[in-house]
């Protein structure tokens, strides 16, 4: 096997432009060194990563009814705007790594929003670029407790919560 420097004309075989890579040599044999372009590899690089986003979002276990839960579309209610700011900068200041020695207590009326923040900062923390990547889960207390219950028997158990960088509690007093 030999690569020359030489340029070689090839057709991507994602979208089917031409484009110009080395050229590799293998038994009298002339072949591309790329066969995808350079637009349709970084288009897979970042498809690549939001299928590990994906992944990563799966791992924490949100109940597909706040899947569009985000800080931007939060709709403060009475005595709830406070709270939006607590937990910006609350999860601001987990994703740079501050030792924050306590967790965050969201309470009010049903329907102040609660879950969505939570949910919020879930978000904002998987999708963070901190490295190592930290870990989280979602658990509505009620339903957990419930599968513990079952576990008992022949089920099979709950997520352990221990572990895991941030943990939500939801429905906890209910």
């Amino acid at each position: 096997v030999s690569s020359s420097n030489s340029p070689l004309a090839a057709r991507c075989l994602g979208c089917g432009r031409e484009f110009q890579t080395e050229q590799v040599v293998l038994l009298g044999q002339t072949f591309p060194a790329e066969r995808y372009c350079e637009l349709c590899r970084a288009t897979e690089e970042v498809v690549d990563e939001q299928r590990r986003a994906d992944v990563r979002w799966a791992r924490v276990q949100v109940p597909s009814a706040y899947d569009g839960c985000t800080f931007e579309n939060f709709e403060p209610v009475p005595d709830t705007r406070n709270a939006l700011a607590v937990c910006r900068q609350w999860t601001k200041e987990f994703r740079a790594g501050t030792d924050l020695r306590q967790g965050l207590l969201l309470r009010g009326n049903p329907g102040a929003g609660k879950t969505h923040l939570a949910v919020a900062i879930l978000r904002e923390v998987i999708w963070s670029d901190r490295e190592p990547r930290p870990t989280a889960l979602f658990l509505n207390v009620p339903g957990w407790l419930n599968a513990l219950r079952e576990s008992y028997g022949d089920g099979e158990p709950p997520p352990n919560p221990s572990g895991y960088g941030l943990v939500v509690l939801d429905d906890l007093g209910a």
